[in-house]
């Protein structure tokens, strides 16, 4: 077997540099991509080693283990200094992230020197579109000088009324302002009350890493905020739900925001804070939360979810659907058969929740 470190704090991390002597090799990358690097061994190691989760710390040394029996697969070995173990993971797919990444980063900062040239503040842009009840959007943030394309609807009349945000699974990343439009259907479906909805679009800008969600969110609060400027929006009931990526997204919606939606419901979510040492559940006070996960998920384990609700139920409102059954595509039972409506519609920001 060959044998490879993974060196954090380095200057580059494009490549693999094979030293032929020593049959070993280099992987080296700058410390502000730790998080895209992990997120490709997130459902492996975030319950084991918690240590390497956060802002402060989500790396320490991995030592990679090269299985050449089939020359694609590696085994990935993390080391504590006390104990070591091992998950795997495809080189091939592992190669092509980093050349993804690389790409989507250099186009990332080309939009946002473009989007600061020409806008001194968050501006949204109305466009064109076919679908009548959706209207099509661009917000452009100044402050982080990212893209949210963004359908928003505004019911049956435009009077003051609650707010709906579905936020997307990684599936639907993209600037086409259409993908999260088709994948909301199965709550579109089932949505009954009037009110304004918005579905925004994450392009994906750098990877689906945990900087890009925090980005992310933050923008999407001052999206919100610039909405509430010319539409009658209840800033008292906002709702936020989301699935996978998204509910990742809703997870850290309320973590970054406290008091700011009315009500959450991440579904088959994840987030990375929860497992470090660096978590503040408080922030979670007086937040009503509906999570919801199936135990058979492959893409998202349910034990993210699990950890994350155990955390924070001494704090907060929140309850917990865990299916047996229904895999990653759980959402769909859940949306369609559970009364989520009659719960979220009846949360107030600022007050108890309303079972």
């Amino acid at each position: 077997m060959r044998y490879y470190s993974v060196v954090t704090d380095a200057d580059i991390y494009r490549g693999f540099v094979t030293e032929k002597k020593k049959n070993s090799c280099l992987i080296t990358f700058e410390d502000k991509d730790k998080d895209i690097i992990f997120g490709l061994f997130r459902t492996q190691f975030f319950k084991e080693y918690p240590q390497y989760v956060g802002d402060e710390g989500i790396l320490g040394q991995f030592c990679v283990n090269v299985v050449e029996e089939n020359g694609d697969m590696f085994t990935l070995s993390l080391s504590d200094g006390e104990y070591t173990k091992a998950g795997r993971c495809s080189l091939s797919q592992f190669r092509k992230k980093f050349a993804s990444y690389d790409a989507s980063l250099s186009e990332y900062k080309e939009k946002t020197a473009l989007i600061k040239s020409r806008y001194a503040e968050g501006t949204i842009e109305y466009e064109r579109s076919r679908i009548p009840r959706y209207k099509s959007f661009r917000y452009f943030d100044a402050e982080t000088g990212i893209e949210i394309p963004c359908r928003f609807s505004i019911g049956k009349a435009n009077v003051r009324k609650p707010l709906f945000i579905y936020l997307h699974g990684a599936g639907s990343l993209g600037t086409d302002n259409l993908k999260q439009f088709v994948e909301y259907k199965t709550v579109g479906i089932s949505l009954k009350e009037d009110c304004f909805v918005l579905l925004p679009q994450c392009s994906g800008f750098t990877g689906e890493n945990l900087k890009d969600i925090k980005t992310y969110v933050a923008a999407l609060k001052r999206l919100i905020k610039t909405l509430a400027r010319t539409y009658p929006l209840d800033e008292d009931r906002m709702y936020v739900t989301g699935i996978s990526f998204g509910g990742a997204c809703t997870w850290y919606s309320v973590y970054d925001n406290p008091g700011f939606y009315a009500a959450a419901m991440p579904l088959m979510g994840y987030m990375p804070d929860a497992y470090s040492d660096y978590f503040e559940k408080d922030r979670f006070k007086d937040e009503k939360i509906w999570a919801a996960h199936a135990a058979d998920d492959k893409v998202v384990p349910i034990d993210g979810d699990k950890l994350i609700y155990g955390k924070i139920k001494d704090v907060c409102d929140i309850k917990f659907s865990a299916y047996e059954k229904g895999g990653h595509k759980m959402m769909h039972r859940f949306y369609l058969s559970e009364d989520w409506q009659k719960w979220m519609f009846a949360q107030r920001r600022n007050s108890k929740s309303e079972k």
